[in-house]
């Protein structure tokens, strides 16, 4: 069976259907964990009083699907990086791998093309992502 699909099962003792969670793969439960918070976000407008939501730092998943997009494509990327420790942000330009969860973390795997070292990325420090057409378009810029 394919990782983003499930098995629905029917139990005829019980006369029901249901999902086979031992069936389906992290990435489907993911899936269906934000199928679940989406619908009950949008049962009604008014859902501050009875929802309360943990107060944390936007987490950079406004950039998955770019990223993603990249990684299909072989598109190499162009973004500006602030890490914790350091005073001011870098501008990295990088040949996307892969995207990794940690911790609750999103982080883009990739090849920094300054030094061709494989680095992880946190989402959340990452701005201005530029997803470029490919390796010609990355030299005009590094020029």
């Amino acid at each position: 069976m394919p990782a983003y699909l499930f098995e629905i099962s029917y139990d005829f003792s019980r006369q029901i259907y249901f999902i086979n969670e031992e069936e389906y793969s992290e990435f489907s439960r993911r899936r269906m964990e934000a199928i679940d918070t989406f619908n009950a976000l949008k049962i009604g407008e008014n859902t501050s009083r009875s929802i309360h939501f943990e107060k944390r730092r936007p987490q950079g998943t406004e950039n998955l699907f770019g990223l993603l997009h990249a990684i299909k494509q072989n598109n190499p990327i162009k973004f500006i990086y602030q890490k914790y420790w350091e005073d001011q942000p870098t501008q990295r330009n990088v040949d996307p791998l892969a995207l990794k969860e940690f911790k609750n973390r999103w982080y883009v795997i990739a090849k920094d093309l300054k030094d061709s070292r494989i680095k992880s990325f946190a989402l959340d420090r990452l701005s201005s992502l530029e997803i470029l057409k490919n390796a010609l378009s990355l030299l005009k810029i590094l020029r």
